[in-house]
């Protein structure tokens, strides 16, 4: 284990601060924003696998405040304007490209938008006293069942997305 294993758990938050960062910046959208999250999603997933085991997730801090569920709806909100329009993908059948409306669009803000409070929630925590190790328990304790099913389900739905937005197979 040694010096590698230390290291794994200092890398994770830098790359946390990175998914916030493409979240937040309004200054992608579209293709882009899909490209930047596939990429930020991907890092995660990465090294949530290469985590030492943690205990579940529970706060040691007697009290902090989950973001209310109106930040989870702005930030869903403003994914969905973001992203591109008429997102599909073949698990979406038997919706076609032209009949799935904004369905896989609010599908992918949602998944995304849970993800995102998650681990903001996580700095909540934090913020409210916890400690660095306290956060790594927060976001790593039950990572498999939390954020990281869903960020192998949008892993594959961004990986078939952007394939056919770069290939301009719709439209």
């Amino acid at each position: 284990m040694g010096d590698t294993a230390k290291s794994i758990p200092a890398a994770f938050d830098p790359l946390v601060v990175g998914l916030k960062d493409v979240v937040e910046s309004t200054d992608l959208s579209g293709l882009d924003l899909l490209c930047a999250l596939r990429s930020a999603l991907a890092d995660l997933y990465a090294m949530g696998s290469r985590m030492p085991p943690r205990t579940p997730r529970t706060s040691p801090v007697s009290h902090f405040d989950l973001l209310p569920k109106d930040r989870w709806v702005a930030v869903r909100d403003d994914l969905a304007r973001r992203l591109p329009s008429a997102m599909y993908w073949s698990e979406l059948l038997p919706l076609t490209y032209e009949t799935v409306g904004d369905i896989g669009t609010l599908h992918v803000a949602e998944d995304l938008s849970d993800i995102y409070i998650e681990f903001m929630n996580g700095f909540q925590m934090e913020s409210a006293g916890g400690e660095s190790a306290d956060l790594l328990n927060w976001w790593i304790g039950d990572w498999q069942y939390g954020w990281g099913i869903t960020a192998v389900r949008l892993l594959a739905i961004l990986h078939e997305v952007i394939t056919d937005l770069e290939a301009h197979v719709y439209g």
